[in-house]
């Protein structure tokens, strides 16, 4: 009888630290997800692109990259609280933490080397001293310079 009864109690606190665990994902998920939305609104409010577009002449879905560093460190520190809750070690709680940062970095370094691939093909734009009102003519397609950023050019062709 004695047995079943310590069996029970340790059932029942595995299973109150999973349920808690569960509940501090979810909530953490709402979370995440509602700050995300309130941070792309209160940037778009801002105007913050049109603000750095201006200013700086760069192209930044500042909107959608505030909302997903918001979201995803919460949904992060959510992780963190709900493996802390289940009484996973520490040593499980580092390796959880160091696979979510290298997926991190790796999406960080994808992002850096096509922004970086553009900022080239930038200079090269602005090197050739294409300004917006010129004809130009690639290969068999003739047009007119529209609009010129740093990292792009729109044409009207005929």
């Amino acid at each position: 009888m004695v047995e079943l009864q310590a069996y029970t109690q340790t059932l029942n606190k595995v299973l109150v630290n999973i349920t808690a665990a569960i509940s501090i994902l979810l909530i953490g998920l709402v979370i995440g997800r509602f700050l995300g939305k309130l941070t792309r609104t209160i940037v778009k409010e801002l105007e913050l692109e049109k603000i750095i577009e201006e200013k700086f002449r760069l192209l930044l879905k500042l909107e959608i990259l505030s909302e997903r560093i918001v979201k995803y460190t919460i949904y992060f520190i959510a992780v963190v609280l709900s493996t802390k809750q289940m009484g996973l070690t520490n040593k499980s709680v580092y390796i959880i933490i160091l696979t979510i940062l290298s997926f991190f970095v790796l999406y960080l370094l994808l992002l850096i080397k096509d922004y970086a691939y553009n900022l080239f093909l930038g200079i090269l734009i602005n090197k050739n001293k294409l300004r917006e009102g010129n004809k130009i003519r690639i290969k068999d397609i003739e047009g007119v310079i529209i609009k010129r950023r740093p990292t792009e050019i729109k044409l009207v062709t005929k």
